[in-house]
């Protein structure tokens, strides 16, 4: 129920749920941003940052955790969605774009010069946009390939720090 438009694009907060597979009991609880074919979450800042995400859930303490726990991912995630406008607005160097594309171990050689030709004819270039792009080339890359991808472009608009 919170969202916001931006370039003509809604964008929603969310929450991201996943429970363990392996047995651990336990389940982690992220605050996201998403469009219809775009995904902003930040696991990285938010552990930074102290955030617990994960929880244990065995026994009667976990419930109050939970409820806790998604309580504070929902007031995060609307608060992202301030940050994405922020990064809406925040014009970066054409250099600045591709010399962070290059730091990236999970982008082949291709991939970058494509960005990179991309970008070369843009007048100006936001930290959402550069994050955009970095999202579309995510697709056609493998699940371990694009998971890494996708944290790395939602830091470049600074969500969730």
């Amino acid at each position: 129920d919170c969202s916001t438009e931006i370039n003509n694009k809604r964008y929603y907060a969310g929450l991201s749920v996943i429970n363990s597979e392996v047995g651990q009991s336990s389940v982690w609880i992220e605050p996201i941003i998403y469009s219809e074919d775009q995904l902003f979450y930040n696991r990285a800042s938010l552990q930074k940052s102290e955030y617990e995400c994960r929880i244990v859930h065995r026994g009667n303490q976990a419930l109050n955790n939970l409820e806790h726990l998604i309580t504070e991912a929902k007031k995060i995630a609307q608060v992202g969605l301030i940050q994405l406008v922020e990064a809406s607005n925040e014009v970066i160097s054409k250099e600045h774009a591709i010399k962070y594309v290059d730091s990236l171990d999970v982008v082949n050689a291709r991939c970058k010069a494509i960005l990179a030709d991309m970008w070369v004819s843009q007048e100006e270039l936001t930290r959402l946009k550069v994050a955009e792009d970095i999202l579309k080339l995510a697709k056609e890359l493998p699940l371990f390939q694009k998971s890494i991808l996708e944290q790395k472009a939602s830091a470049i608009t600074k969500i969730f720090w």
